[in-house]
């Protein structure tokens, strides 16, 4: 239950391993978007590191692709799984998501506007969670 990217991997994979797990990501995300079928993808298997190296790859090539069209392709295809994936979650796991996240957020140095709200929606989540 890591699927939230709260973290990018470190290591060294090799480059055409790195291009297969892109370009099966960009594939699995064109099948969520056209609605069609989904078979098991290795690749995008929640929390592997293969699935977390796609995502932030393909954040990467978006930000220098520079393409409008791509850009909004690979946000719509990540939201889409996002949300695909937050609808399997149990009451359970997302409360233990929720916990990680407020560490994640106690341990940043810099406030940024979104912070605090963030804050405030996991500690309801919790509280709720726990009623």
């Amino acid at each position: 239950m890591s699927f939230f990217y709260l973290a990018a991997v470190k290591g060294d994979m090799p480059v055409h391993l790195l291009e297969t797990v892109v370009i099966k990501r960009l594939e699995y995300i064109k099948a969520i978007i056209a609605n069609e079928e989904l078979s098991y993808n290795e690749y995008v298997v929640e929390g592997s590191v293969y699935d977390v190296v796609g995502h932030y790859t393909l954040c990467i090539v978006a930000i220098l692709e520079g393409r409008e069209e791509f850009t909004q392709f690979i946000i719509k295809g990540e939201d889409s799984l996002f949300r695909r994936r937050l609808k399997a979650l149990s009451a359970y796991d997302l409360r233990s998501f929720v916990k990680k996240l407020l560490r994640v957020i106690r341990k940043l140095h810099t406030e940024v506007y979104f912070l605090e709200p963030l804050r405030t929606l996991c500690q309801h989540l919790m509280l709720r969670d726990m009623a």
